[in-house]
């Protein structure tokens, strides 16, 4: 007979289960649990048979000697796909999809899909039958006959093989008992704890049924249809299956306000009760939510609460990196294993590097990595940070001449057998033969020795030590799982190229995590909701209510999107929608909540991305007005529970006693004062530690550059300008940005040269361009002979995008001379003023009675012999509208200045200076005066800066800034937003903070 149990929220079978399975020889009753943390649950009981649910169908077919099939793994589910959606590309039989056939999300969305189809139940055949009672047309037919399709030949090539994928272990399990002689080795099954079963598995409980007794707990309450929505489609299932239905009721006791809700949570009309027994938790981050819940923890403890009373629940784990370690700091024990990720160890970057060498040839980043690795230091005996220094000092060609360098610079060193194991390795092979080639490597590398006897020099710690055994181990399997994957899709013995083996590689290694240390099974339990229903704790923490984490966003599968999906489940191709998906998290919500006897406490973070759960929401209107108010974590000392958050707090505090004081020394080192001053007061008044210097600064002579420096930074500018010290950069084959713009600077003030005063708008162009791209060739020959011009093997690459840029500058310029109403053309080119080469003197300008003499160079000075312009070259981005307004870029006015003043030009002449951008070859920017707009055409359809109000606000901040540095005033004050090409970035701490910053370059203004 078999029986189908109804349970309120928060009931279990479980116990009732086991004890009716004691009635059976072990073995013959069988405890069916959904998950490995239910597993260990009904063991602990060791008197009945427990097991998870894919174990039912691989017993069923060892124990009728029909297990000649093997199992294939998902990498290999997706060579497979690939290989037949490569094969349709190339006969010409794949249009709606053709675009996508190359991509790897597209190969995974559409195993999942396959995946969806498979556990549905749904045959080639009832797919195919559903899509022609579909009747769709056109590129929409075209798409349905693809996707069959590649479900088709997907299912062919597992039969021909002789393999099958999950949803084919449930198929050949459920043909096996359709058969006479089958033999079911076992008299009665139990399920509990499960919330839903897909087709597959439904199909192989009602074939079992036929054969032996079957008892199934399941959540049902038919008077709360939005509760049991996760749970109904398992219920119509069991009760088409005949099962005999039975309606238990609740039992389990709980304090009032924890009743209320198991009672009536999601009921049409709830009624309010008091909230005793549950807190709401609001943190302002990740960490803080954490810490949060920790120190409520720890006080439970200590009033004397055990640990197996405790438990704590998350959506997902993901969410909460480094909870371990924190549990480590409270000193609170916990199931959580210490753990680090597998890509971030030395061993599994230097395999992958190695893999990318090979794959990219003679790409010379990729060996520089690869010899920056600090893995090569122990096993060649080479200095990896020599080798990196010397990458500033040295240009290396190619890695041959790398490679050479190396082995020079250590000849005692055994790099020569890397360089020739990378050698040995053919940018083709079979899987079989790469692995065993990387295998025998490794085992050569005697990595438990060499890092054993660190170990026992003390200078690693023995967890450190067991990552990289256990990384080595890693490797070996995620090789062999290489081999497996290749071998189950057909593709053993084929030679691949290194890039697939490469990409297997980044896949596998992101999903492994180094275990360094197991959790203590009598710590606190922290799980995810998905994996635990039906058991009780006293107490119970539900973390990450937050939105989106909880309940969790899902998107759909693009492949049919969910209007698609209800379609298809029309016709009788059952697809989940993602809103089942929101009604099994209401439903994990529940089923957590009502785990709690005592106490619950809901927790989440909160910040301008986002809030509280809607169930958090949705729960206060269960109580008491204003009972389920949020509370804060308090931070003091009286309700501090780790050493490190005293030690925050009591930095923080001015004074301290004689106690505090002796501790906080030898916790943080008799320097603390100090530190804590310093870190204070950085950001605060004219103090050394905020950049202002007590010596002062002489500024007799200032380039037009360098005061734009410390408008922008005064920070960056005492690093650059008065320190003069250059960040660490290593010398790249490309050419460096300066000189690119240097090369456009001077080809075109060679070409200008020669049309001085020359109106070029209406001549030939091609004539022109010809013209100009002799000028570039030999200012390009100069700037390569004098080593500036790095040749590799782009160089040519880049002489094209030359050529290109000035092209287009040509037209931009003839079109702006042709169509001005104004005839201005150039006069002056690079006017250096105050250089050691340059003619013209500086521009001496009298503040607080001394003098300060600017240098620098204009790019080019237009006039029509009453009016003048200046243009201010840019081959980057251009300064932004709102910043030249406000006085933060000065070198267009102090040019101005110059002109005024060494050219003799009066101030009311000067009608504008602009950029000239070669990213786009267009004018913009600058100031102007605004009644130009109809003789300029490139400002009509802009708001140009006013040239007076901006002169203005520019001479107030160039007396601002020269004051400034004089004073020493040299503060982390950018202007702007941090730019990422800032060379102070690794000794400046304004990212750090209170008013943390992003970097990132400031964008240009349509102006």
């Amino acid at each position: 007979m078999n029986k189908l149990y109804c349970l309120p929220l928060g009931e279990t079978m479980r116990n009732k289960f086991i004890e009716d399975a004691k009635q059976f020889a072990y073995g013959q009753a069988v405890f069916v649990v959904p998950g490995h943390i239910l597993l260990d649950e009904v063991k602990k009981a060791g008197s009945v048979r427990t097991v998870i649910m894919d174990y039912l169908p691989n017993e069923l077919l060892r124990a009728n000697h029909l297990d000649v099939y093997t199992r294939i793994s998902r990498p290999a589910q997706e060579m497979v796909i690939k290989q037949i959606i490569k094969s349709l590309v190339k006969k010409g039989e794949l249009s709606y999809f053709a675009k996508l056939a190359d991509k790897k999300g597209f190969i995974k969305n559409m195993v999942s899909f396959i995946g969806e189809l498979s556990r549905g139940g749904i045959t080639c055949e009832e797919f195919y039958a559903a899509l022609q009672a579909w009747e769709r047309t056109d590129y929409l037919q075209a798409k349905d006959m693809e996707i069959y399709h590649i479900y088709l030949l997907y299912r062919q090539e597992l039969k021909k093989q002789k393999r099958y994928d999950v949803d084919g272990l449930y198929r050949l399990a459920i043909r096996a008992l359709q058969k006479e002689n089958c033999v079911v080795p076992w008299e009665k099954l139990y399920f509990s704890e499960f919330y839903q079963f897909d087709n597959l598995q439904i199909e192989l409980l009602k074939a079992l049924s036929k054969h032996c007794s079957i008892e199934v707990g399941l959540f049902y309450d038919a008077e709360r249809p939005e509760l049991s929505a996760a749970t109904e489609n398992a219920y119509m299932d069991f009760m088409g299956m005949g099962f005999i239905k039975e309606q238990l009721q609740e039992l389990t006791p709980r304090n009032q306000g924890l009743d209320h809700f198991v009672r009536n949570w999601q009921r049409e009309h709830p009624l309010v009760g008091a909230a005793d027994g549950i807190i709401v938790f609001e943190a302002y981050s990740v960490e803080n939510e954490m810490r949060g819940v920790l120190g409520k923890i720890k006080q439970q403890l200590q009033a004397g609460v055990a640990c197996r009373d405790i438990i704590c629940v998350v959506r997902s784990m993901e969410e909460y990196n480094g909870f371990s370690n924190l549990f480590k700091e409270f000193g609170i024990p916990t199931t959580l294993p210490e753990v680090t990720g597998f890509t971030a160890q030395p061993l599994a970057k230097f395999i992958e590097n190695i893999m990318k060498t090979v794959a990219a040839g003679y790409e010379i980043d990729v060996w520089k990595e690869l010899l920056n690795n600090v893995f090569v230091d122990r096993i060649f005996g080479i200095n990896h940070e020599q080798i990196e220094a010397s990458y500033n000092e040295k240009y290396f060609a190619s890695p041959n001449v790398l490679q050479e360098f190396v082995e020079n610079k250590f000849p005692q060193s055994k790099i020569g057998e890397l360089f020739n194991f990378i050698a040995s390795l053919k940018s083709k092979s079979t899987p079989a033969d790469f692995t065993n080639n990387f295998l025998q490597a490794l085992e050569g590398w005697s990595l438990e020795k060499s890092y054993g006897e660190v170990y026992k020099a003390n200078k690693i710690t023995l967890k450190q030590l067991k990552a990289v055994v256990t990384t080595k181990n890693m490797v070996t399997e995620i090789l062999e799982e290489m081999v497996g994957a290749f071998e189950q899709s057909g593709q053993g013995k084929q030679k691949r190229p290194i890039s697939e083996f490469l990409e297997f590689w980044e896949e596998r290694a992101k999903e492994k995590i180094i275990t360094l240390s197991q959790g203590d099974k009598l710590g606190i339990k922290v799980v995810e909701a998905s994996t635990i229903q039906g058991i009780l704790f006293p107490h119970v923490y539900l973390m990450g209510m937050r939105e989106g984490q909880f309940p969790k966003v899902k998107f759909e599968n693009w492949i049919y999107n969910d209007q698609e999906r209800k379609a298809l489940n029309e016709l009788g191709v059952t697809l989940p929608l993602t809103i089942a998906s929101m009604k099994i998290d209401q439903y994990f919500f529940a089923a957590v909540a009502a785990m709690a006897q005592q106490s619950l406490t809901i927790s989440y973070y909160a910040d301008d991305a986002a809030a509280a759960s809607c169930y958090v929401q949705e729960l206060q209107q269960y109580y008491e007005k204003e009972a389920l108010v949020p509370t804060f974590y308090n931070t003091d000392v009286a309700h501090c529970y780790s050493a490190e958050e005293l030690a925050r707090i009591l930095v923080q505090q001015e004074f301290l006693a004689v106690a505090e004081d002796v501790w906080l020394t030898n916790k943080l080192g008799v320097d603390f004062a100090f530190r804590k001053f310093l870190d204070k007061e950085r950001w605060t008044g004219n103090n050394i530690f905020n950049g202002y210097l007590e010596q002062k600064q002489e500024c007799k002579y200032l380039s037009a550059s360098a005061l734009d420096n410390y408008v922008q930074c005064p920070f960056n500018y005492l690093v650059t300008n008065i320190w003069q010290t250059e960040p660490w950069e290593p010398l790249e084959k490309e050419t460096q940005p300066a000189v690119i713009g240097d090369l456009y600077h001077l080809a075109l003030a060679k070409f200008l040269n020669k049309h001085l005063e020359e109106n070029i708008g209406l001549a030939d162009y091609s004539v022109l361009l010809e013209e100009l791209m002799l000028d570039l060739a030999d200012v390009y020959g100069q700037l390569a002979a004098q080593g500036l011009i790095s040749e590799s093997e782009f160089s040519k690459y880049d002489y094209k995008r030359y050529r290109i840029v000035l092209g287009k500058w040509l037209l931009a310029e003839q079109a702006y001379q042709a169509n001005q109403k104004i005839n201005l053309l150039p006069k002056y080119l690079e006017l250096a003023f105050g250089r050691k080469d340059s003619t013209l003197p500086g521009v001496p300008i009298s503040i607080d009675g001394e003098e300060t003499i600017f240098s620098g160079q204009i790019d080019r000075v237009d006039t029509d012999g009453n009016n003048y312009m200046l243009t201010d070259y840019k081959s980057g981005t251009v300064p932004s509208a709102k910043g030249v307004a406000l006085g933060r870029f000065l070198q267009l006015p102090v040019y101005i200045l110059a002109v005024e003043k060494l050219l003799s030009v009066e101030r009311s002449k000067i009608i504008g200076a602009g950029y000239y951008g070669l990213k786009n070859c267009k004018r913009s920017g600058g100031l102007w005066e605004n009644t130009l707009k109809e003789d300029l055409p490139w400002l009509y359809n802009t708001r140009p800066n006013n040239l007076s109000m901006v002169m203005e606000n520019a001479e107030s901040a160039i007396v601002a800034s020269i004051r400034g540095i004089r004073n020493s005033a040299f503060p982390a004050n950018p202007a702007e937003k941090c730019p990422a090409y800032c060379p102070c970035l690794d000794i400046c701490r304004y990212r750090v903070s209170d008013g943390t910053q992003d970097t990132g370059e400031e964008v240009e203004d349509n102006v």
